[in-house]
């Protein structure tokens, strides 16, 4: 866990700013999660879409968590230096996998995908070619950023508004 990792090693601001980089990345990861989950397993229901077929997409959504806090064990036990390729894939690929799983799961319940917020999916993988070369809390603030672009870039109009705030009953 990467709290045992900072209470094992030495107190420094960077590892401390790792693990709060990593909080904010679970947290991000939990608002994509939750974002119009109720409201889309009702209509789901109500149109007679196959529901059995949700859990399945939990389980990808499942492994991308359980790989991305793998990942920030890595990353607060060493937050400088260079970030190896093995690291990579983990720090950027499994939140990737993630948002993928919870993709497949509004496609399933609602047929509708948000393109709008997909478009975020892609942009950290942008710094591939020289993410190795930066060290791995970098990398993860940039995950951090694309997580946070994916919740706040507004969809369509049938889905809430951006962010935290709760969607206004239809009047």
């Amino acid at each position: 866990m990467p709290t045992l990792q900072v209470s094992r090693g030495e107190f420094g601001g960077l590892r401390v700013a790792t693990l709060f980089c990593a909080f904010a990345v679970m947290l991000l990861l939990w608002q994509v999660y939750v974002f119009r989950a109720g409201e889309l397993l009702e209509a789901g229901a109500r149109a007679g879409r196959p529901a059995r077929v949700a859990p399945y997409t939990h389980l990808v959504m499942l492994a991308g968590v359980v790989c991305t806090a793998a990942s920030f064990d890595l990353v607060v036990s060493r937050p400088t230096g260079t970030t190896p390729v093995g690291w990579l894939l983990l720090i950027m690929g499994d939140p990737a996998l993630f948002v993928i799983g919870r993709v497949l799961f509004t496609l399933l319940i609602s047929v509708l995908v948000p393109w709008r917020r997909m478009l975020c999916l892609p942009l950290p993988l942008l710094t591939l070619p020289w993410a190795g070369r930066w060290p791995p809390l970098l990398v993860t603030t940039i995950v951090a950023l694309g997580l946070t672009s994916h919740i706040l870039i507004p969809g369509a109009t049938r889905e809430t508004t951006p962010g935290l705030r709760m969607r206004q009953p239809d009047g």
